[in-house]
Parts: C-alpha cells; sequence; structure tokens
C-alpha cells in the first residue's frame, strides 16, 4: 500500500491522523510517517485488512442510521393519519 493510498483511505472514511491510530493502536506520528513514506507499516497485510474492517464498520454505521431514518418516516406517516383521522372525526362533530 503506498503512502497515497493510506492517505486517501483515510480520508475516505473521514477519519484524522489521530482517530485511525488510535484504531490501528499506534501513535498519530506514525501514521503520519506512513503518510509521508518515510517508514512503511510492518504488516501490510494487516493494514490492508484492517482498513477493510473499518469500511465494513463505515458502511454499517451508515446502514444502521438509514434504517434509523427509515422507521422515523414510517412513525412520522403514521401519527399524520392518525391527526388527519382525528381532525376529520373532530370536524364532524
Amino acid at each position: 500500500m503506498l503512502p497515497e493510498e493510506i492517505k486517501q483511505k483515510r480520508i475516505a472514511l473521514n477519519l484524522t491522523q489521530e482517530e485511525l491510530a488510535e484504531k490501528f493502536g499506534v501513535e498519530r506520528n506514525t501514521v503520519a510517517r506512513w503518510e509521508r513514506g518515510v517508514i512503511a507499516p510492518q504488516a501490510i497485510g494487516m493494514l490492508r485488512l484492517a482498513f477493510q474492517s473499518l469500511e465494513i464498520e463505515k458502511g454499517l454505521e451508515n446502514f444502521e442510521i438509514e434504517t434509523l431514518h427509515d422507521k422515523q418516516s414510517e412513525k412520522i406517516k403514521r401519527l399524520r393519519i392518525r391527526h388527519a383521522k382525528n381532525k376529520a372525526e373532530f370536524l364532524k362533530s
């Protein structure tokens, strides 16, 4: 994995160097040195797996947010329907 690939992946995941370092169990300056090409991660395969894991994690977060949004939208629809029915019944009386 090239230094610019590491940086692009981190940015695509919307992570700071500090956050990425925390997830990988390294210091922030280690991530900065990876991105500048000063040093290479010792286990490049592990780094790839870790990025894949983070992508899956981010995807799940987004999925959960969308699911919650859909549930809230459904609740709002039901409340609007109930309100309209109650209003119509009230106006009839």
